[in-house]
């Protein structure tokens, strides 16, 4: 059991998102280029954030009115692990995050260009990212729908998919579909969602493969997001329906996924059908894209992007 400093709300509703996964604390640099080897470059923007997927995911859902509880490793009790929980509070995210004297938070630094690509760099503390493999999770069996991001330490992606499927609760994973990560395609067999992503050179044909071959494995339905391009998903009746992203100024990508999710599932909770929710969520994404850190606009600003028009083929 953890025993230190507790950040955590409490969570009142019996009708909520929980995200299951990683958190880190992020630092986003803007520059105009991504420099060489042995080459820099000068930074004009700096920003913070939460990361990483699941963590995202629930700012966005929370700030945008939706009970939502979000299941993660412990932090440090220093100013990144203090900040981190102020973020979520200020979203109204429920949360287990312990804040531990003994640590460091772990610390991911993005730069991003203006070719809209991005460079990652996270700290490997596994000593951090595994005591989420401790956390309590009998708040997924009263949710509406379990979020997990593959990042997430086995143990305790099992478990609560058990605690899932014993309680009827559907399942959003996201998992990246390639032979890197075969370990990961027994998980599945019997979730609702499944995103994973192709580069946004990959034609259409080979990204409705893709989602046709996540359904193969067992899921309801396949999401698959291409970049620039927008994004492809393949629903419970076999029908394809590609969403063309709108053409926007890129200032960041960070988080671009993890946004998408939060559009879907949030679109899904609110009653909307399958094209409408990829809608949302490619809106959601596109946005998000206009901002350096990984920050969800309103949904009123989502909506009227959806309602300019967004392509579907």
């Amino acid at each position: 059991m953890w025993s230190a400093k507790i950040g955590a709300r409490i969570l009142n509703s019996n009708h909520h998102i929980v995200c299951l996964g990683p958190a880190v604390s992020g630092l986003a640099l803007a520059v105009d280029r991504y420099p060489a080897a042995n080459d820099g470059a000068f930074v004009s923007k700096i920003e913070r954030y939460l990361g990483a997927d699941a963590p995202m995911i629930a700012q966005a859902i929370g700030g945008w009115g939706m009970p939502v509880q979000l299941i993660t490793n412990a932090l440090g009790d220093d100013e990144l692990g203090n900040a981190a929980v102020s973020a979520l509070n200020r979203c109204n995210v429920s949360h287990n995050i312990v804040l531990r004297k003994n640590l460091t938070t772990p610390l991911e630094m993005d730069v991003c260009d203006r070719a809209g690509t991005r460079t990652w760099f996270v700290e490997q503390r596994w000593d951090i990212f595994n005591t989420i493999n401790d956390a309590e999770l009998e708040g997924i069996r009263t949710a509406s729908l379990l979020y997990i991001d593959w990042y997430a330490a086995q143990p305790v992606v099992a478990r609560a998919l058990q605690i899932a499927r014993e309680s009827n609760v559907p399942v959003y994973l996201n998992v990246e579909f390639s032979p890197e990560v075969d370990a990961f395609h027994h998980l599945i067999p019997g979730t609702s969602f499944v995103q994973t992503w192709v580069n946004d050179d990959d034609t259409e044909v080979n990204a409705c493969a893709r989602a046709e071959a996540v359904r193969a494995s067992g899921a309801r339905e396949a999401l698959v997001t291409r970049g620039s391009l927008g994004a492809l998903g393949v629903d419970a009746f076999g029908r394809c329906t590609q969403i063309d992203a709108p053409k926007i100024d890129v200032v960041g990508t960070i988080g671009a996924g993890a946004l998408f999710s939060a559009g879907f599932i949030y679109a899904h909770a609110t009653g909307r059908d399958f094209a409408s929710a990829l809608r949302f969520a490619v809106a959601t994404a596109s946005l998000k894209c206009t901002h350096l850190a990984p920050v969800a606009t309103s949904v009123a600003d989502v909506t009227r992007m959806v309602e300019r028009g967004l392509v579907a083929t």
